[in-house]
């Protein structure tokens, strides 16, 4: 412990104890909490007629810290609940594209049918008028 001059008279102060020193901050630290509890009753008193303020400061989160563990349990939550929905819709999706591709088959099968079908009537034109 080291001795500190007195402020007022510059005489040297006599080292203090261990229990003096420990009385010395418990009052300061009281002090101290005193004059916050002061301070938070003098806020409250002044902005008790903000209740917007009150209602925002309850309800507002800038951030919320989630653990790694949270993160993964909720990406495998999300992956059961979606996956059968996504075959759901990979299925119907199929199944409309084979439908559109049996249909684009029989369309291409048509248009070959009339095709030669044109051809036939253009040959028994041209036979007719050859008469």
């Amino acid at each position: 412990m080291s001795r500190n001059r007195h402020r007022e008279s510059g005489h040297w102060q006599k080292p203090l104890s261990m229990l003096e020193s420990l009385q010395a901050s418990s009052s300061q630290l009281t002090t101290t909490a005193d004059a916050l509890a002061e301070s938070v009753n003098n806020l409250k008193s002044m902005t008790s007629d903000f209740s917007r303020l009150d209602t925002v400061t309850k309800f507002e989160k800038k951030y919320e810290l989630v653990s790694d563990a949270d993160i993964r349990l909720a990406q495998q939550a999300l992956t059961n609940k979606l996956l059968p929905e996504i075959h759901v819709i990979l299925e119907n999706a199929k199944t409309k594209h084979d439908l559109m591709r049996k249909e684009e088959e029989d369309l291409a099968l048509k248009i070959m049918y009339q095709e030669k079908r044109i051809k036939e009537l253009r040959q028994e034109l041209q036979s007719s008028q050859d008469y």
